[in-house]
């Protein structure tokens, strides 16, 4: 249960590589390790012992749209569903693609980057009746309704 939480914390202290390296891990008893032997759930147990059927194991998943595509909702404003929105990606070691989307009682919202050399190429798509700020490395950008484009240097 605390991989979630571990996890979380990576990420928002600025260990977004080691995070994804224990999500991406094909070490015993690790998801790609359970995925690889034919897994459709989380297995109870490390070995695969026991019930393969965990789901609240799997929590860390969020942290693919949360943390690596940053889709949050604004800080202060938990509960509204997602009418003020902040993306906020971390763009681990090792990952050099992502493309994720959530729906939202506003609508869809969907981040794809693809890092290129010491640059990387953002889609982020923000519902009609939502606000957004695009957020990395100390800066702020107002997004726009609709498909935003965006280049940055990593």
């Amino acid at each position: 249960f605390t991989t979630d939480i571990l996890l979380g914390v990576l990420i928002e202290h600025g260990f977004g590589d080691l995070a994804y390296r224990l999500i991406s891990s094909d070490a015993p008893g690790s998801y790609l390790w359970m995925k690889r032997r034919g897994a459709t759930t989380i297995y109870e147990f490390p070995d695969g012992g026991g019930s393969h059927f965990h789901p609240a194991f799997g929590a860390p998943a969020r942290h693919i749209f949360s943390g690596f595509a940053g889709i949050r909702q604004a800080s202060g404003k938990e509960g509204y569903a997602y009418k003020s929105i902040s993306i906020h990606p971390v763009f681990p070691e090792g990952l050099n693609r992502l493309s994720a989307s959530i729906s939202t009682e506003s609508g869809v919202i969907s981040v794809k980057w693809e890092k290129q050399g010491t640059s990387a190429q953002l889609e982020i798509d923000i519902p009609e009746n939502s606000d957004a700020v695009f957020s990395y490395n100390g800066t702020e950008l107002s997004l726009n309704k609709g498909l935003n484009k965006l280049q940055i240097n990593l």
